[in-house]
């Protein structure tokens, strides 16, 4: 009888694998923020902050360094040089 892992061993690994593809170099800064928004999006209803703090901690963190790359790359998009060359295109 085989037994399936828990919640919390899962996300660890999946973390843990969205680590390693984001800390590559060449990685799309769209694919880093698909890793992130999985984990958040496949998680975030998992981990009680009472019974699962590391985990529900973890989450939380994904979301917020999603949100700041995206934040980051929508100011990225709205200055007058980005303007610009969306002109010259």
């Amino acid at each position: 009888m085989s037994t399936n892992p828990e919640p919390s061993t899962i996300f660890w690994n999946r973390l843990l694998a969205a680590v390693d593809i984001i800390d590559q170099q060449a990685v799309p800064t769209d694919e880093a923020v698909a890793c992130l928004l999985a984990l958040e999006e496949g998680f975030s209803e998992c981990f009680d902050p009472a019974d699962n703090y590391p985990e529900y901690v973890a989450v939380m963190l994904c979301r917020a360094a999603r949100h700041r790359i995206e934040l980051t790359r929508s100011d990225v998009l709205q200055t007058p040089l980005a303007d610009d060359l969306r002109g010259q295109a």
